[in-house]
């Protein structure tokens, strides 16, 4: 039978077999693998971003980078602003347009945080993209016991204000035209019956391939994929090569093969948005020492060591200065993590009039055993500090201590030399 694969029950002990199978036989059971879900978040990076910005959904905004359009918003399209499009153009054609700097860090944590919350419900699962996941939907069904369930689980994964669509069909490029066609927060299913029928009106401007194969199907006169299923396999592969193939594949539902998900970095995301604008290589210090103390506290990095740190800051005229820092051996202690990147930030030049800090910790993993030093007096009298402040803590919800931090010893005014930070505990 092609397209099967075992599904072993074993991983949910709490759901019921199929009937008429034995406790013995519920080991590997068979399933179809040709209905497949495709879970999608359109215009991914103007979504993420609409999250925090929501004020913004019914205006014409883009999120641009190096100068270009990145991701307009559908108001913007309607005005003839396109991916790639110099903005200079595109606010020429929409005075009021919104322009939102891209941040691409904060796009990777929430396409992961896409994959993980599926990862926790399904068993096959594929990332194509940002925003566009792959999943095997017979085996979901089997698990969850209704379609409608199923779909209602999918959906939840995902944050509502991200608008996901999801979309079923008996093949892959199905799947997503179905996602594509759904409301937001909403599912459309596409029925075996209905397959051959809603990818003959499908257009070929919205196939995974390449812009020139596109380009030329469109010269040829080819608007949709019912005009292809007139040509054989050997003469669409004689016209466009391997993608002839993958045509002709698309076009009779064939294309039903999930690739194994890539094994992504864990990370973790810290940002800080600044009411007055930081004015000195010091007071960018501080705020990256505040933001590692509140790293530090999210439960992903107990008992983890982290392998490397992504440094971002955001300027008040939109500048964005990122950095990389690699660490000698992985680590999840907070002298050694700060020894490491302190210098990228003493060595700058940083930007000016900052307003936004990024801080993330990648590629996650167990911490192994380190040799600490012998214990001394002044490490003892500081862990008895510590031990106070955090049953302070505990006593009222919140460590009441701060730590006098040195900004901008120049200044004239007494009151921003010295900062008050959090004592972290």
């Amino acid at each position: 039978m092609q397209g099967l694969y075992p599904l072993p029950l074993s991983k949910y002990p709490h759901q019921p077999g199929p009937p008429g199978i034995t406790v013995a036989e519920r080991t590997f059971v068979w399933y179809s693998a040709s209905v497949l879900g495709c879970l999608l978040v359109r215009n991914f990076p103007l979504a993420c971003e609409l999250v925090e910005r929501p004020e913004l959904r019914r205006s014409g905004v883009v999120v641009a980078a190096n100068g270009r359009v990145f991701s307009p918003s559908p108001i913007a399209q309607a005005h003839g602003i396109t991916i790639g499009q110099r903005l200079s153009e595109a606010t020429a054609r929409l005075p009021s347009l919104s322009i939102l700097e891209a941040r691409p860090s904060l796009y990777a944590v929430m396409a992961e945080s896409i994959l993980s919350g599926l990862a926790r419900i399904a068993y096959s699962i594929e990332a194509a993209e940002e925003g566009v996941v792959y999943f095997n939907a017979a085996e979901l069904t089997a698990l969850y016991g209704s379609r409608e369930a199923t779909l209602e689980i999918v959906l939840a994964t995902t944050h509502k204000d991200l608008e996901p669509r999801l979309g079923v069909a008996p093949s892959r490029f199905g799947a997503r035209s179905a996602a594509e066609n759904a409301t937001p927060c909403n599912s459309r299913i596409i029925e075996q019956t209905q397959l051959h029928d809603f990818l003959a009106q499908a257009s070929v401007t919205h196939l995974p391939l390449g812009q020139e194969t596109i380009r030329r199907l469109l010269l040829l006169g080819l608007q949709n994929l019912g005009q292809l299923t007139h040509f054989s396999k050997p003469a669409l592969i004689d016209q466009f090569g391997s993608d002839g193939n993958l045509l002709w594949e698309i076009g009779r539902g064939r294309d039903v093969h999930l690739q194994p998900r890539p094994q992504t970095p864990e990370r973790i995301y810290e940002r800080l948005r600044f009411e007055a604008p930081l004015l000195t290589v010091q007071a960018v210090t501080v705020a990256f020492e505040h933001a590692l103390n509140r790293l530090l506290r999210q439960p992903a990095l107990n008992g983890r060591a982290a392998r490397q740190a992504i440094l971002t800051l955001t300027s008040e005229m939109g500048t964005i200065w990122s950095r990389r820092v690699t660490f000698k051996e992985a680590s999840g202690e907070r002298s050694r993590i700060w020894a490491a990147i302190k210098p990228t930030l003493e060595l700058g030049p940083l930007p000016p009039l900052v307003v936004e800090l990024e801080f993330e910790l990648t590629g996650l993993l167990n911490a192994d055993g380190k040799q600490i030093a012998l214990p001394g007096t002044e490490p003892r009298l500081w862990a008895q500090l510590e031990e106070g402040l955090r049953k302070l803590k505990v006593q009222y919800g919140f460590c009441p201590v701060s730590r006098v931090m040195e900004v901008e010893p120049w200044n004239r005014l007494p009151e921003q030399r010295l900062a008050l930070i959090d004592f972290d505990v």
